[in-house]
């Protein structure tokens, strides 16, 4: 009996030193909770003041890289809005320079990469919702921002009409390579494909057959 006591009396003892084991349960899942949010937060952090930065301007340099971090592969709005976001900053920025390192560190932009999202909306926010609701992929507008206004006009009038044309023919077209840009009749679907095939051949084949007969010729004659 004095044995048994004395076992019921320390375990009361224990229950009362150890804590609840959900309390304990909670103070550890808080505590690793807690941990890789502020690893992750000062992994993120910019040095704005090293930057030379304005104090006064951080919020817009945050909302800028809130949404390149938010973002993965860009839709046609998307890009336009990124482009409208970084020429804010840009114009908030000290210098091209701090802009330009801002951008690798925050946005992970290199120099040529922020330009186009800026040449977008600088270039091409005029024609804005025609490329939007053709959905055109970002690079095909980082080829078009590029170019001259009758090349854009040309290009938007085309999408206007129902025509895609594909990046390679944009970059022709910007570069002023007329022939480039000349869509595969392969590439052309229906009626006016099989037209453009048929042409081909023709265009292709008549010289060698003028070449052929003259060899013929040539050979009868002699």
């Amino acid at each position: 009996m004095d044995s048994s006591k004395a076992l019921n009396e320390t375990a009361q003892e224990l229950d009362q030193v150890a804590p609840p084991r959900g309390v304990a349960a909670s103070g550890q899942g808080h505590r690793n909770s807690r941990r890789p949010g502020s690893a992750k937060t000062n992994e993120q952090s910019i040095d704005y003041g090293s930057l030379g930065i304005p104090e006064a301007a951080v919020p817009s340099f945050e909302e800028a890289r809130e949404m390149f971090a938010s973002l993965g592969r860009k839709r046609t709005d998307e890009v336009f809005a990124c482009g409208e976001m970084l020429a804010k900053v840009r114009g908030k920025s000290p210098s091209q320079e701090v802009f330009e390192r801002w951008s690798k560190q925050a946005c992970r932009l290199t120099r040529r990469g922020a330009g186009n999202y800026i040449a977008v909306h600088n270039n091409l926010r005029a024609h804005r919702k025609v490329l939007v609701d053709c959905s055109v992929p970002a690079a095909a507008m980082y080829a078009l921002a590029g170019a001259e206004v009758e090349t854009v006009a040309s290009v938007v009038a085309d999408l206007k009409a129902g025509k895609r044309p594909t990046v390679r023919e944009i970059r022709a077209l910007v570069s002023g390579d007329t022939q480039s840009a000349q869509p595969d009749p392969a590439d052309i679907a229906g009626a006016d494909g099989l037209r453009a095939l048929a042409r081909a051949k023709a265009q292709n084949g008549v010289p060698i057959l003028v070449e052929r007969l003259k060899g013929v010729l040539g050979d009868i004659q002699a």
